[in-house]
């Protein structure tokens, strides 16, 4: 739920921005915020919708990016949290397929794979932000 609240705000932050600039990009990244904000709510209410309606748009979102986005500068970082979006989903579609829980892993196993899972992120990050080219943001 936070993960798609998160998105909510970043794709409106940059939606707005982009939009303001003139790029159709920005509403539709807009668009895709308000409906992450409809799904938060439907989530915060226990509704299976609001899991559908995050995951859809959250698949749309990379589907688009991935393949008509024109905003080459910010795809990188709108298809990675589309993607982790879809990934924190997993378990919970894969829990709902199979008609039961799926195993837990007990409490020092969470912790390692939580810390191995943060790690990666910041590595990922830390090589793109090395990788970087000094580009003008207008």
């Amino acid at each position: 739920m936070v993960l798609g609240l998160a998105d909510a705000l970043f794709f409106a932050q940059i939606g707005a921005w982009l939009y303001t600039g003139g790029s159709m990009s920005g509403a539709f990244l807009f668009g895709a915020a308000a409906l992450l904000m409809v799904g938060f709510v439907l989530l915060m209410r226990l509704s299976l919708f609001g899991l559908v309606l995050n995951v859809g748009t959250s698949a749309v979102v990379l589907l688009v990016v991935l393949t008509a986005w024109s905003e080459r500068f910010l795809a990188s970082a709108v298809a990675t949290l589309a993607g982790v979006h879809l990934l924190a989903a997993a378990p919970t579609l894969l829990s709902l397929a199979r008609g039961k829980p799926i195993p837990s892993l007990g409490p020092r196993a969470r912790a390692i794979a939580a810390t191995l899972i943060v790690t990666v992120l910041m590595a990922i990050t830390l090589v793109m932000w090395l990788g970087r080219r000094a580009r003008p943001l207008t």
